[in-house]
């Protein structure tokens, strides 16, 4: 794929595991353990997408999406927000133009098919 992807999710052991099966399939992959480090992890790079977790202790991911929308040179970027709560809500209120939703847990497989399709 050649793509560059950012995994944002204070669950160590998910970022990892998406990350080597992100990595399998050619692409490279920048991680944060929360919005704030993927805020700085953002300034310094541009992704072709962000796979962030909704709910993280510091800055949930549709607050980072709002941040990210609200930054001319990130504005574009393609967000792949993951849920483990069970609440349609998440779906419809807060997701903005680029941005994308799925629920936890996912396959790998169908994770690996959303990137495809996101990425085209």
């Amino acid at each position: 794929m050649n793509k560059t992807i950012l995994i944002v999710d204070d669950e160590p052991d998910l970022v990892e595991l998406v990350g080597e099966m992100l990595a399998r399939a050619g692409c490279v992959i920048l991680k944060a353990g929360s919005g704030e480090e993927a805020l700085r992890v953002l300034a310094e790079n541009k992704p072709d997408l962000i796979i962030a977790d909704i709910t993280m202790p510091d800055m949930g991911g549709l607050e980072l999406a709002q941040k990210i929308r609200a930054d001319a040179r990130l504005a574009k970027t393609p967000m792949l927000l993951l849920s483990g709560m069970i609440n349609e809500d998440h779906e419809a209120s807060g997701l903005q133009e680029g941005d994308f939703y799925m629920s936890k847990p996912v396959s790998n497989s169908k994770l690996l098919q959303k990137v495809k399709d996101i990425l085209g």
